[in-house]
C-alpha cells in the first residue's frame, strides 16, 4: 500500500533524472560572457613593444621570459613565468624585476581523459606530406576543481590571497570563491557590530533548464572592513545558446602543404548563437551581451551595459552606458581582431604567424573621446616558441 502511494512521485523523478541527462554542460560562472572576451580585441592588446619567449622543456614544463617597454602607462618590465601539469594538477608561478611574486596551484579530483602533457610539445612535421586538419577544441565536461591563487606585491596592500573550487556537473555549476579571507579581524568599538570576518565572498550557481537556456544567481558578501555594512549583493543572470551545424573550414590549397596554415575548426556541440544577461540590483549594473559565429572564420559580438543607480545619501544618482560592437576574423596565417564603442574607442589586433613557432602582433588603440582629435597608441610584439 505505501509503496503504490509513492509510485507517482517515483515516476516524477526518474522522467526529470531522465530529463536532466539530455541537457548540456552550462560551464563555471566565470566563463558566463566566455564568448565575446574571446572575440573582442580588449584582453589582447599591446602598448609599446612585448617580446615573449616560450620553451616547452619536457612534456610536463614550461618556462617563458616577456620583455615590455615603451609603454605611456606602464613602465619596462620583464617577467620570468614556470608551468608545470599533470592529468590531474597544475602550477604556474611568475616573478618581475621588481619581486612581485604570483602563482597558481590547480588540482582537479576528476582527471580528464583527454589530457595528453605531450600534445603540448612541438611536434616535428614532413614539409612534404598532405596536411592534417586540426582537431575541434573539447567542450565543457562535468569535473571538480580546486584552486589556490596568491601574490605577494612589494605595493602595500597589494597582496592577496584567494581559494576557489568549481564543481561542474552534466546539467550545472557550482562555484565557491573567498578572496583574502580574515575570520579573527577586530571591528572598532563604535561599529556597533560583532562580526570578525573579512573578505570576499562569492557563491554562485548556474543551471541548464533546455538545451538552449539556462538561468544563473550569485551571492556576493564582501566585506573589506569588519565595521562594512551591506556586504551581500546579488547577481542574477540568463544564458540562452544555440547549437547550430557550420560548414566545415575551407581547405588550405595544395601550394600550401603545411599544417601550420590549417584552420581550427570549432567543436560541433559548441553554440554557434549565444546571448547572456547579469543584473546586479544593488550597484544598477546590467550587462548584456551577444555574440554570433558566422562560419567557421568569422565571429561577431555586441556587449552593453549600463549603470543606473538612485539618488541616496551618499550621492546624486548615476545614468551611464555603453555598447561596443566586435568581430573576430581567422585567416590560414593570421588572427584579426577588431572594436568600436560608442564613446568612440576603436581597438584592433593583428596577430599573424609568420612561421611555426613565430607569431607578429601588431595592434592600435584609438579614443576618439578624449578630444583633440582623439589619443592612439600602438603595440608591437612578438611571440617565440620552442
Amino acid at each position: 500500500m505505501a509503496d503504490s502511494a509513492f509510485t507517482p512521485l517515483k515516476a516524477f523523478f526518474d522522467k526529470l533524472s531522465e530529463y536532466r541527462s539530455t541537457l548540456p554542460c552550462p560551464g563555471n560562472w566565470d566563463s558566463l560572457h566566455r564568448e565575446i572576451k574571446g572575440t573582442l580585441p580588449a584582453d589582447y592588446m599591446i602598448e609599446g613593444a612585448k617580446v615573449d619567449l616560450s620553451s616547452m622543456l619536457s612534456p610536463n614544463f614550461q618556462v617563458t621570459h616577456s620583455f615590455a617597454w615603451g609603454s605611456a602607462m606602464y613602465p619596462s618590465s620583464y617577467h620570468f613565468a614556470a608551468l608545470y601539469a599533470q592529468k590531474q594538477s597544475l602550477l604556474q608561478g611568475r616573478i618581475d624585476d621588481r619581486g612581485n611574486l604570483s602563482g597558481v596551484a590547480t588540482y582537479n579530483w576528476t582527471p580528464s581523459k583527454d589530457f595528453d602533457p605531450s600534445a603540448a610539445q612541438p611536434q616535428q612535421t614532413d614539409p612534404n606530406a598532405p596536411p592534417t586538419p586540426p582537431t575541434p577544441p573539447p567542450q565543457h565536461r562535468p569535473g571538480s576543481t580546486s584552486k589556490i591563487q596568491g601574490q605577494l606585491s612589494t605595493t602595500p596592500g597589494q597582496s592577496r590571497l584567494i581559494f576557489e573550487h568549481d564543481h561542474v556537473g552534466s546539467d550545472h555549476s557550482i562555484n565557491l570563491k573567498a578572496i583574502d579571507p580574515n575570520f579573527i579581524d577586530r571591528p572598532s568599538r563604535t561599529s556597533g557590530t560583532r562580526s570578525t570576518t573579512t573578505g570576499d565572498f562569492k557563491l554562485a550557481f548556474l543551471q541548464s533548464l533546455t538545451n538552449t537556456l539556462q538561468l544563473g544567481l550569485e551571492l556576493n558578501y564582501a566585506r573589506p572592513t569588519p565595521d562594512a555594512t551591506d556586504p551581500l549583493t546579488t547577481t542574477y543572470a540568463i544564458r540562452h545558446a544555440v547549437v547550430q551545424s557550420l560548414n566545415p573550414p575551407p581547405a588550405v590549397p595544395p601550394s600550401v602543404p603545411s599544417p601550420f596554415n590549417m584552420i581550427r575548426p570549432s567543436n560541433p556541440a559548441d553554440p554557434t548563437h549565444v546571448l547572456a544577461a547579469s543584473f546586479t540590483p544593488a550597484a544598477g549594473l546590467w550587462i548584456a551581451s551577444y555574440w554570433r559565429r558566422i562560419n567557421q572564420r568569422l565571429e561577431v559580438a555586441a556587449e552593453l551595459q549600463m549603470l543606473a543607480t538612485a539618488a541616496s545619501a551618499k550621492g546624486d544618482g548615476r545614468r551611464e552606458g555603453i555598447a561596443t560592437v566586435g568581430f573576430k576574423l581567422d585567416t590560414p596565417m593570421a588572427t584579426v581582431r577588431g572594436s568600436v564603442t560608442t564613446g568612440g574607442h576603436v581597438q584592433t589586433i593583428i596577430e599573424e604567424r609568420l612561421t611555426p613557432g613565430l607569431s607578429l602582433h601588431l595592434s592600435g588603440d584609438l579614443d576618439y573621446g578624449k578630444g583633440g582629435g582623439g589619443q592612439g597608441r600602438v603595440g608591437l610584439g612578438f611571440t617565440f616558441e620552442s
